[in-house]
Parts: C-alpha cells; sequence; structure tokens
C-alpha cells in the first residue's frame, strides 16, 4: 500500500482497524479510525486500552497472543451486525472522549491538577 497522507480515506475503506501493539502512548490511529466509525482490535497495552470502550467499540487482546488477535478478527469479520453496531458506537465514543471540546478540558484538568494557575 506504501504511504498514505489521506488516513480518513483509508479508514473509511477498511471493514476494521487492527493495531496490534506491545506499548504505544496514546495511538492517534485508533481515535482517527473511531471518528471514521471503524470498530478497532488493539491489543491490552498503555494507551491503547485507553483509547476503545471494550466490547462496545471494539476488543481487546493480550499483548503478544496471536491466537486471541486472529479469533477477535475472525469474531467481528464474520459478524456484520455487530461489526456495524460497533462502528456506531465508536463514532460516538470518538466525538464524547476525543472532539476538540473533550480534549480541551481534559487539558485544562490536567493543568488545574498540576497546580498551574490559569
Amino acid at each position: 500500500m506504501g504511504h498514505c497522507s489521506d488516513m480518513p480515506d483509508v479508514f473509511r475503506a477498511a471493514s476494521l482497524v487492527v493495531l496490534p501493539s506491545y506499548a504505544e502512548g496514546m495511538p492517534l490511529a485508533l481515535p482517527e479510525a473511531q471518528a471514521c466509525g471503524r470498530a478497532c482490535i488493539t491489543t491490552d497495552a498503555p494507551g491503547c486500552r485507553e483509547a476503545i470502550a471494550p466490547n462496545e467499540t471494539g476488543l481487546l487482546v493480550f499483548v503478544r497472543y496471536t491466537a486471541d488477535l486472529a479469533r477477535a478478527i475472525d469474531t467481528l469479520l464474520s459478524d456484520a451486525g455487530r461489526l456495524l453496531r460497533m462502528g456506531r458506537a465508536a463514532r460516538s465514543h470518538a466525538e464524547l472522549h476525543f472532539g476538540v471540546e473533550a480534549v480541551v478540558a481534559q487539558t485544562l484538568d490536567a493543568f488545574v491538577l498540576a497546580g498551574a494557575s490559569l
């Protein structure tokens, strides 16, 4: 596939987004995929686990458990109704937790918790 600069088009063309990671921080790919209405499968690694709502917007699998990853992919790809429901929930989740308003509020909360004066 090579380099792609228009990720919304890539996500819209996909049925499912899978990010098997060992340690990620907060990956942008998962909120971006959810914003495009795509269910996600990712590993139960810091950052990744916080990016989705397990069993609602996608599935979590254990890190380095490739058989579980393959089973999760098969589970969602073989159930079109569930995949569609998760994709719709993913879009709502992205709007609620990763929209501009939510990110600004979370950033301001972090400054307040750190004791910074605004």
